[in-house]
Parts: C-alpha cells; sequence; structure tokens
C-alpha cells in the first residue's frame, strides 16, 4: 500500500475518524487548496517574519516534502510567489505557515497548496537564525521532521510518523464503513437507524 498516496485520496475528514477524532492544527486557514494533499513534514522555526531559513529549507527539502514553518512571533509575511515558485520548482507539495504569508492571488492562480494563520502585505526581513529538522508546536499540536501532514479544505491533519501505516489501514477501514452507509442510504434506510444498525451510537463528550 502506498501509505501517502491513501491518505491523500482519503483527505482529512476520514482520517481524523480513523485516528479517534484527531484535532486539525488550530488557527490556520486555507490560502490556496484544490485537492487533498499529504507529505512528510519538512520543519522551520523562525521568528519576527525572518524568511531567511524557509528559504534555506527549500535547499534541503525532499520532493514530495511539505514545508511546515512556525514563526514564533509573527511580523511580516514569511511566504509569497517567490517562494512559492521556489518551492514549485524543488517539487515540494505543499506548505503550512503557522505564521503570515502574502501574494495570495498569485499563488491560488499557481495552484499552490498553503495554509497559513493570515496574511498581510508587508514582506518580512531575511535575517540570522532559524532552525531546520526540529520539534515544532503548532498551537498545541506538535510536528516532527517526517510526521505526515495531511490537509484540504477542511484543515490540516498531522499523523505521527510511526503511526502512519495504522492511519492508512483505519482510514480504509473508516472509508469502507462510509460507503457501506451511503449505499443504504440511497436505499431509503435512515441515517439514525443505520447508526443503530452499525453499533455507532455513542456518548458525547
Amino acid at each position: 500500500m502506498d501509505l501517502v498516496k491513501a491518505l491523500e485520496e482519503a483527505g482529512t475528514a476520514p482520517v481524523s475518524d480513523a485516528l479517534s477524532r484527531l484535532p486539525g492544527v488550530p488557527g490556520v486557514m486555507p490560502v490556496s487548496i484544490r485537492r487533498p494533499v499529504a507529505g512528510p513534514a519538512f520543519t522551520v522555526k523562525t521568528t519576527r517574519g525572518n524568511w531567511l531559513p524557509v528559504a534555506r529549507a527549500m535547499e534541503e527539502a525532499s520532493p514530495g516534502s511539505v514545508i511546515v514553518v512556525l514563526d514564533e512571533e509573527p511580523l511580516g509575511a514569511i511566504w509569497g510567489e517567490l517562494m512559492t515558485r521556489t518551492a514549485m520548482e524543488r517539487r515540494v507539495k505543499a506548505a503550512l505557515i503557522y505564521g503570515y504569508t502574502r501574494d495570495t492571488m498569485e499563488i491560488r492562480e499557481l495552484g499552490f497548496p498553503l495554509y497559513s494563520l493570515g496574511t498581510t502585505p508587508m514582506a518580512g526581513i531575511p535575517g540570522e537564525g532559524g532552525e531546520l529538522g526540529v520539534e515544532l508546536d503548532l498551537g498545541g499540536v506538535k510536528v516532527r521532521p517526517g510526521d505526515m501532514i495531511v490537509m484540504d479544505q477542511d484543515g490540516v491533519i498531522v499523523v505521527p510518523r510511526e503511526r502512519l501505516e495504522e492511519a492508512a489501514e483505519a482510514t480504509q477501514r473508516v472509508l469502507d464503513l462510509e460507503s457501506r452507509i451511503r449505499s443504504k442510504i440511497q436505499g431509503g434506510r435512515g441515517l439514525y437507524t443505520i447508526l443503530v444498525e452499525e453499533g455507532l451510537l455513542g456518548r458525547v463528550g
């Protein structure tokens, strides 16, 4: 089984269900995304709009990676059109920016999958410092290098790398269940009745 492809084709909702209602990364919003995408995280830590470490990451990230950036004190934009073009040339798959971005219209036209905390027209400043390949804390959600990032219009899910195979297998079971429920609905059954039959009713809280 191609684990990355399996999670990418499923999208975030089935993956969240498969991992016991795994929450998404809080606070981030889609800037540009047309379809579900998944890839291993290449992590970057920076601060105060310093985008130079992000540019360095482009030189080191493997094709198919998802760039994940934490700006510890967001100020100016650390991602824009030129960074996007660089990412695409380097075959980076997507980016999750826990900070500010800009050039939204151009990025959407390019079709590059991108999430961020927000946008600003003000550019950040390239400076010293920053760290690559470190664990990040995105609003309480931990991201380590190699963890699987799954994103679509609903949000961003982080699958721990050691749970990747488990997640793919459990996600397939969720998809099979949803297909069965969908068929019953199309056959005229009510959703409540189906949930009772499938033993899916549970407590809230």
